[in-house]
């Protein structure tokens, strides 16, 4: 194992040391800490493989919700984002519409089963930008501070 992946390993563990893992109790809430991968699917773009936390808060009881997204560099967050998203109860999934400078237009969808949650990033041309998978982490109710 290189010394990036041993770095990575103690990031995990570190992460699951302070939080248990939340009850096996089916919850499909998207509020909460999550960690875990987002991949890279373009070759040769700005996009970069990353440890990443989400900490998700709701907004209203209209379904909408915001995600602050970190990247984990030196083992340390590193602030990317904040994202508002929209719940939708029956699909258990979150969406939002996002533009920047280096990609332009593109949209984030997360499906929630349980305390796993995977999503994408796709782009307005269709371009699969992003695969991301992240685990709940239960910290007393409280963000996770490094």
């Amino acid at each position: 194992m290189n010394k990036l992946g041993i770095v990575l390993l103690l990031v995990l563990m570190l992460v699951f040391l302070a939080c248990a893992q939340t009850s096996s109790i089916v919850n499909t809430s998207p509020v909460g800490n999550w960690y875990g991968d987002s991949v890279c699917q373009v070759a040769n773009s700005p996009c970069k493989t990353e440890k990443v936390v989400y900490r998700i808060i709701q907004m209203d009881e209209n379904g909408k919700f915001m995600m602050q997204a970190d990247k984990i560099i030196n083992e340390k967050p590193e602030y990317m984002g904040t994202i508002e998203f929209q719940f939708d109860e029956k699909t258990n999934t979150i969406t939002a519409k996002t533009s920047s400078a280096n990609r332009g237009d593109a949209v984030w969808k997360f499906t929630i089963n349980g305390n796993e949650m995977e999503g994408t990033l796709t782009l307005a041309d269709g371009t699969l930008y992003r695969k991301i998978k992240v685990t709940k982490v239960n910290c007393g109710g409280k963000s996770y501070d490094w």
